[in-house]
């Protein structure tokens, strides 16, 4: 994120030449249009979560475990606004730029300090874990509580923690400099493409079987649920956070595959983009659209075949 300046000649002395990287002006019109995007959703999905647990509470019989699931997502919901923005305000002190120093440069851009820089993977890297962590209690809440289900996710999340852990570590040297380009080409440490295959994993997982769930449901439940194909195909996409995978596997193929630099766009954005598949169920869950009765009793025989009695004990939203 830099303009790389070069001095005046003498028969331009009064002329200053700035080189503008591209990619460093996609990076910041993306992940602030995403951040934008990411803000008005949460404002709006904390407000409904709020207002269905207000009417929870007034209700006479509520079950509590309802309860626990709007905090839960009330609570994650604010973390995740607390690292994006944290990120998002790191990342303008950075591009933002001041008066320069020297003959023929009139700004520059500061560079942010080993420490700040540090603070900044981390509040990616937390972003990315509350988005999984959620990700996978919404698999598991539309499964009806299949702890078979979430395994493979779950150890694909303790794989990212320890990829992240090392990475932030006082002995990891990319936890204080920039994601190397190398000959116009993006080059990762082998403990970034570990976490980055870590998570690409969970949420395509997650996605497929959310997805594959969904539409088990809905075959299920036959004539039952008449609904067009445009709103189905967006309750998947919702539900199954398919906005983040769909992010990640761009970032898989441009930073992994084709080592292009924008892949380093798409990676400045994954925070947001993860904050706005989040809050996309957390509005679905406000508004009390999650599943209907007939949709749960579907989702529940499609993640558990071999026990078809109809639902029973808590039921979360």
């Amino acid at each position: 994120m830099r303009f790389q300046s070069r001095l005046a000649s003498e028969d331009q002395s009064g002329a200053v030449f700035y080189l503008v990287d591209p990619y460093d002006i996609i990076s910041a019109l993306l992940e602030t249009l995403s951040y934008g995007i990411f803000l008005v959703l949460f404002l709006l999905s904390t407000a409904l979560l709020v207002q269905r647990r207000n009417a929870f509470l007034r209700e006479r019989e509520t079950e509590r475990v309802k309860l626990r699931s709007l905090m839960f997502y009330l609570v994650t919901g604010v973390l995740m606004f607390m690292t994006i923005t944290a990120k998002w305000a790191f990342w303008w002190a950075e591009f933002l730029p001041i008066p320069g120093h020297g003959p023929g440069i009139v700004a520059e851009l500061p560079r942010l300090k080993p420490t700040a820089y540090r603070l900044t993977q981390v509040c990616l890297k937390i972003t990315v874990m509350l988005g999984d962590i959620i990700t996978i209690y919404r698999l598991w809440v539309l499964s009806n509580g299949n702890k078979t289900m979430i395994v493979f996710p779950i150890v694909g999340l303790l794989g990212f923690l320890a990829c992240a852990i090392a990475l932030a570590g006082p002995a990891s040297e990319s936890s204080t400099r920039l994601i190397p380009i190398i000959h116009g080409k993006l080059e990762l440490l082998p403990w970034d493409i570990a976490a980055t295959s870590c998570t690409v994993g969970i949420t395509v997982y997650v996605t497929v079987m959310i997805a594959w769930i969904i539409m088990k449901s809905r075959m299920y439940l036959g004539a039952k649920v008449l609904e067009h194909g445009v709103r189905r195909a967006l309750v998947i996409m919702v539900e199954s956070a398919a906005i983040y995978t769909i992010w990640n596997l761009l970032f898989l193929i441009a930073g992994l595959g084709f080592q292009s630099r924008i892949g380093l766009s798409l990676i400045h954005c994954m925070p947001t983009i993860s904050g706005i598949s989040v809050m996309l169920i957390n509005v679905r869950v406000g508004l009390g659209w999650a599943l209907s009765q007939d949709e749960r009793v579907g989702a529940h025989i499609a993640a558990n075949p071999r026990r078809h009695h109809p639902l029973s004990g808590e039921q979360r939203v």
